[in-house]
């Protein structure tokens, strides 16, 4: 009896054991596959955190590049005006028989050279905020877009110092055609900067029937 008794315990103990020891791999194995979705939540948790700070921080590049545009196309617009405002009252002065390109104003032919150094004036700040916009636009823009604003503005640079008299149009050019290609630049960064941005498939060039910017 003695000896069942004992055979029995021990076969119940050697049951038990078993039943405790797949409990315990079971338990082990729900832990470690806890373990395992939690770190792979905490993996997919950071990617997202870092998907939208990328995308926060590419939000923050295109808009820092497009206010550099419309700053650039802004000014590059502005001074190209000045310089006409320049050139026509230079031609009027011309015109009229006076030298506008100095003099403070007096004397009989005052008012025309008062207007034309004023518009000089006007041409210098124009030139001097395209020259600040530049400047920090190189620091934001595509290099496509560089390149291009880089040939308009110096374009426009060298327009103004041959109004100025500082520099004679090169063989084969005029102050007309000078303004013409200042024009098709302008045009030409424009749509640059809209292709940049993704608002415009439109060829860079200008077509021939575009007006005059």
């Amino acid at each position: 009896m003695g000896g069942s008794m004992t055979g029995l315990a021990v076969a119940v103990v050697g049951v038990l054991g078993t039943l405790l020891s797949g409990l315990l791999v079971q338990r082990g194995a729900l832990r470690a596959k806890r373990v395992e979705l939690e770190h792979a939540e905490r993996e997919r948790a950071e990617r997202e955190r870092a998907e939208e700070r990328a995308e926060r921080e590419r939000a923050a590049e295109r808009e820092a590049r497009r206010a550099s545009y419309v700053a650039l196309n802004q000014r590059s617009r502005m001074y190209s005006r000045a310089l006409v405002d320049w050139r026509n009252a230079l031609h009027a002065a011309h015109q009229d028989g006076r030298d506008g390109a100095g003099g403070d104003g007096d004397g009989a032919n005052g008012d025309g050279a008062g207007e034309v150094n004023e518009l000089r004036r006007a041409a210098e700040r124009a030139r001097d905020e395209l020259n600040v916009a530049y400047a920090e636009a190189q620091l934001a823009i595509s290099d496509e877009v560089l390149a291009a604003a880089g040939r308009l503005v110096h374009l426009l640079f060298r327009v103004h110092r041959v109004l100025a008299d500082e520099e004679p149009c090169r063989e084969g050019e005029t102050l007309e055609l000078l303004f013409r290609r200042s024009s098709e630049r302008i045009y030409e960064v424009r749509q640059v900067m809209r292709r940049d941005l993704g608002i415009s498939e439109l060829p860079v060039r200008r077509p021939p029937d575009h007006g005059q910017d």
